[in-house]
């Protein structure tokens, strides 16, 4: 009986039914940045406010051009046709009115001559706010692909030390498995044998801690990226980075000639 529904079991495991639908995913270091400076939402957000600085630009440059506006009326009257039939007298006759229709129009074209300035100001100030805008956007977007990369190297972090625990658990389980049989010859106490178990059983609860944290990161990654929150990323190999340059000192020259946050504050 138990042979039994070990056998089912296994063919439940194994039929599609018994399958968990996940997405397991390959996600470079470069796609996860990508990502990130374009998909999450405080992306989307800074893309929309350079839009909207973008407006502010060309509805102040429109104030420079000539305002011209034009309107008009149309009247129409039915002409009556009544005939009372009364004598007029020779040579009299009922008065034609034909004129039943009337149109009037009117056009003004106001140029803006001199305005002491505040055209050519006001659009000289909604340039400066659209850089800055866009700086802003800059900064924004390299504190996100940051936020990333820490959500990336923790999910590293936390596969590798899901792999090291499961290499000590296959380690526990030959030392438990050996000592059971020097116990049984006599070689060694059942103490030695009980903490063999316990270290093991400690390795196992330590995989399922580790295997919980890699699920919470893959689920906060993939919401940050705005992906699949169903999204299993594959084991990250940190040897496809590159382009990365680890120098200090061209970290720091890099960094005082592209930090966008102050030249947001400059402009």
């Amino acid at each position: 009986m138990k042979n039994k529904l070990a056998n089912l079991s296994a063919l439940l495991l194994l039929s599609p039914m018994g399958l968990l639908a996940q997405d397991n995913k390959h996600m470079t270091l470069e796609e996860i940045i990508h990502l990130a400076a374009n998909q999450s939402v405080e992306a989307k957000s800074a893309d929309t406010k350079i839009l909207g600085r973008q407006l502010e630009v060309e509805t102040a440059k429109s104030k420079q051009l000539p305002d011209a506006k034009l309107s008009g009326q149309y009247m129409a009257m039915t002409t009556p046709n009544v005939n009372l039939k009364l004598a007029l007298g020779e040579g009299g006759s009922a008065p034609d009115i034909a004129a039943n229709q009337l149109w009037l129009g009117q056009a003004s074209v106001s140029m803006p001559i001199y305005t002491g300035g505040r055209i050519k100001g006001g659009i000289d100030i909604a340039k400066d706010v659209l850089k800055a805008e866009e700086y802003n956007a800059v900064a924004s977007k390299e504190q996100l692909a940051i936020r990333a990369v820490n959500l990336y190297l923790s999910l590293y972090k936390a596969q590798q030390t899901n792999l090291l625990i499961a290499e000590n658990i296959k380690q526990s389980e030959q030392r438990v498995s050996d000592f059971k049989a020097m116990l049984d010859n006599g070689l060694i106490a059942r103490n030695d044998l009980l903490k063999a178990e316990l270290q093991l059983s400690n390795y196992q609860v330590s995989l399922q801690e580790a295997q919980k944290n890699i699920k919470v990161l893959n689920y906060q990654l993939a919401n940050f990226l705005k992906i699949d929150e169903d999204t299993q990323l594959d084991q990250i190999n940190l040897g496809e980075v590159t382009g990365v340059d680890l120098g200090l000192k061209a970290s720091y020259d890099a960094a005082k000639t592209s930090r966008s946050d102050l030249k947001s504050m400059e402009s």
